[in-house]
């Protein structure tokens, strides 16, 4: 359930992390996507992955084979809704494409934005290759 001020939550999570360069296991998609939803809900589905310790790509897919999934998408589609990408509201998940292969994003209106090397990037909706409510 959303809280009655997310949008602002959210706008502010945004501003605050706009510019930080993409780190995994510290400012990364996974984790950028979950913190979305903490202050669009105040909560999370994922508290025990985006908690989890990891420096690499390894690191992180070995935390998501650890708790019974076979990567992040399998995850997300078991704890989140798949909606219609033309459906997506403010703070729902996007599947776009990365140089390392598909991230998570977090759309903000008509564009998804995803962590980059320099801070946040945004593309246009229609890149989403897929979607979940939050």
């Amino acid at each position: 359930m959303r809280l009655a001020d997310w949008d602002k939550r959210l706008a502010g999570y945004i501003e605050e992390v706009r510019y930080i360069p993409f780190e995994r296991g510290v400012h990364d998609c996974f984790i950028f996507a979950v913190k979305c939803e903490e202050a669009i809900s105040g909560v999370t589905r994922f508290p025990e992955l985006y908690k989890a310790k990891y420096h690499n790509l390894f690191g992180a897919n070995k935390a998501f084979i650890k708790n019974g999934y076979r990567g992040m998408f399998d995850c997300i589609d078991k704890r989140c809704m798949e909606i219609d990408i033309n459906m997506m509201q403010r703070g729902d998940w996007a599947a776009v494409d990365s140089p390392e292969g598909l991230a998570i994003g977090v759309c903000v209106g008509n564009k998804i934005a995803a962590v980059g090397e320099s801070g946040l990037v945004f593309v246009n909706n229609a890149k989403a290759k897929a979607a979940w409510s939050i």
